[in-house]
């Protein structure tokens, strides 16, 4: 194995579907080890069983990999998220990647308070979020085709709050129990807005 070129390993490291697999592979293999810090992406699944026992190794193992990685682009955490709503551990590992960080997938089927700051936002391969009555999204790009998704991928929002919002052209959004709406939009005119409730704010801004 340590004859193996770098490039190799690492291009080997970057096929394991679970991140929890390359810090396997770092114990049992000090060339895995070196190269591990080159990888730039943390995609790992936080099984119940993981999540409701005390013990569980899904913090240590998260934690360590976010710490070793140089450059943190993207991070997947998928499976039974419940560390979603922990706020202490999310303390511990956000601001450490905050500035390299472009992508961000999180899987929680019982989520229901979302806010994004500075991103852009995919609705590709997006579970729906039944749960969620509320969504903040703040100097974020989205595309028509992401919008008009909003009504599958989020059926029951109650709550939506987009500020400073760009890349959209004819954006549609149509909610049946939206009851609180602010829509700040740049550069194009502002969106259809179709639902059965007051729209308490909508602005537009050129």
């Amino acid at each position: 194995m340590d004859k193996l070129p770098g490039s190799l390993l690492l291009e080997i490291l970057s096929r394991l579907d679970d991140s929890a697999d390359v810090a396997c592979c770092r114990v049992a293999s000090k060339a895995f080890d070196d190269v591990s810090p080159f990888l730039r992406s943390i995609n790992i699944g936080c099984s119940s069983k993981w999540f409701w026992d005390s013990s569980s190794p899904f913090k240590r193992i998260f934690l360590d990999l976010i710490s070793k990685q140089e450059t943190v682009e993207s991070v997947s955490i998928s499976r039974y998220s419940g560390y979603l709503y922990d706020v202490d551990f999310a303390k511990e590992w956000l601001p450490r990647v905050s500035k390299s960080l472009k992508s961000l997938s999180l899987s929680s089927h019982n989520l229901v308070n979302l806010k994004l700051r500075s991103a852009r936002l995919s609705m590709h391969n997006l579970n729906p979020l039944p749960m969620l009555t509320s969504l903040t999204l703040e100097y974020t790009e989205l595309e028509d085709e992401q919008l008009n998704g909003f009504n599958k991928c989020f059926p029951n929002l109650q709550h939506l709050y987009l500020i400073a919002v760009v890349g959209h052209q004819n954006p549609k959004i149509h909610h049946l129990n939206l009851q609180a709406c602010h829509l700040d939009f740049y550069r194009y005119p502002p969106p259809h807005l179709t639902q059965n409730r007051k729209c308490l704010s909508c602005r537009h801004s050129c």
